[in-house]
This record gives structure tokens, sequence and C-alpha cells, in this order.
């Protein structure tokens, strides 16, 4: 693999590597590339906390859909912490996704409320997607419904 892999980015496991069913899942890589090896976590397992592993990165490629993907928010549900670095004090958080990856941090001087808002979103988009698609005529509240989902998927609905 020619590019360093970065938190964050989606990256294929080679065929010649895989386990039965692999190809199945969108790899996230959870830390940056380090000493030619990465964290990984399939994200689409369907599993509150998926198993994450540590891989060389020659057994991997960059996922051809990776800017596509990367536009779109990293699946939930998230949860939030207090952040390890803050030294316990409870105005920095960790936003964790299932693969136990950070997903944001809210800095100093910000509150637990930020932090359930913000583990909140995917639950929160999924439940006005749904909300919609059973109702679409909600007059009063669809613009306003639709404008949210579009901030928050990047304008895809």
């Amino acid at each position: 693999m020619s590019a360093t892999i970065k938190r964050g980015d989606i990256v294929r496991i080679k065929p010649e590597w895989q386990d039965p069913g692999d190809e199945r899942f969108i790899w996230r890589a959870l830390e940056d590339e380090d000493g030619g090896r990465v964290k990984i976590c399939a994200t689409n397992t369907g599993l509150t906390f998926p198993p994450n592993q540590i891989v060389n990165v020659s057994m991997l490629e960059m996922a051809q859909e990776n800017a596509r993907l990367l536009a779109q928010h990293t699946p939930g549900p998230w949860s939030f912490t207090v952040s390890a670095e803050s030294g316990g004090n409870p105005s920095a958080w960790n936003i964790i996704a299932p693969c136990g990856g950070v997903v944001a941090e809210t800095g100093s001087g910000t509150d637990d409320a930020n932090a359930r808002l913000i583990a909140a979103a995917p639950e929160l988009l999924a439940a006005l997607q749904n909300i919609l698609a059973a109702n679409p005529d909600l007059a009063e509240v669809a613009d306003e419904a639709r404008a949210a989902i579009a901030k928050a998927t990047g304008g895809a609905q």
C-alpha cells in the first residue's frame, strides 16, 4: 500500500488475506498507521461492540469508495465518556463509535449535555428519516426536517 493510512480511512483487506465474509464489511482505520501496522474495525457488523484488530498495512488496500464513504458519518450508536487526557475533568469528553474509536472530542469548557447531544446524533437522524418516510406529508415540519437531514448528510436525503 503506497498511501499512509490515517484514522477514519476506509480500507479493504486484500483478497489473499481475507477470512470468509470479510468482503462484506466496511473496514475503518481507528488510528493512524504506525510502524507499518494499523488498528481497523468492521463498522457495519450490527454488533454493539464490533471487534477490532491490528494488521500489517501490506494486508490492506485503500477502498475505491473511500471518498464517498468518508463523506458519510460513522455508524452509531455512539456513546460518550470523560476524556482520558482530561485527567478526569468532566468538562472534556470523547464521543465513542461502536468500534471504540473516537468520533469527536469536546474541548475544555463544554459540558456533558453537549456530549450527550453529539452521541445521540446518529439515532436522531435515523428517527427523523423514519418519521418522514412514514409521514411524508407533515407539511408544517417536513421542510424543516428535510433541511436538518440534508445538513446532517451533506445534502443527501
